[in-house]
């Protein structure tokens, strides 16, 4: 089962330690996934590899502003939305000083 994130231009989410974001949308169906030095355009629920073991797509439900991103990876692949990422690695960084 995907994951399913809503994300505007310049919001992303990490695979990982990797960050990935919306670069733009076309339209709801049609949106590119940027990673800073690879773009993947996503149209219509084409499967899109980001990187190993996941992949990509558009789900349903998206606006001419908002990218539905669907995800799909193995369990053990962590994925954050960029906030609560970035909150994470504070709290980390906090608990190691």
């Amino acid at each position: 089962m995907a994951l399913i994130l809503g994300r505007t231009v310049d919001k992303g989410f990490y695979v990982g330690n990797k960050r990935f974001y919306v670069k733009s949308i076309k339209n709801p169906f049609s949106f590119v996934i940027s990673d800073g030095e690879t773009d993947y355009p996503v149209q219509d629920q084409q499967n899109v590899a980001i990187a190993p073991e996941v992949i990509v797509s558009s789900g349903t439900g998206g606006t001419y502003d908002v990218a539905k991103v669907a995800i799909d990876a193995p369990q053990n692949i962590e994925i954050w939305r960029d906030e609560i990422y970035l909150k994470r690695q504070e709290e980390l960084q906090g608990s190691t000083a």
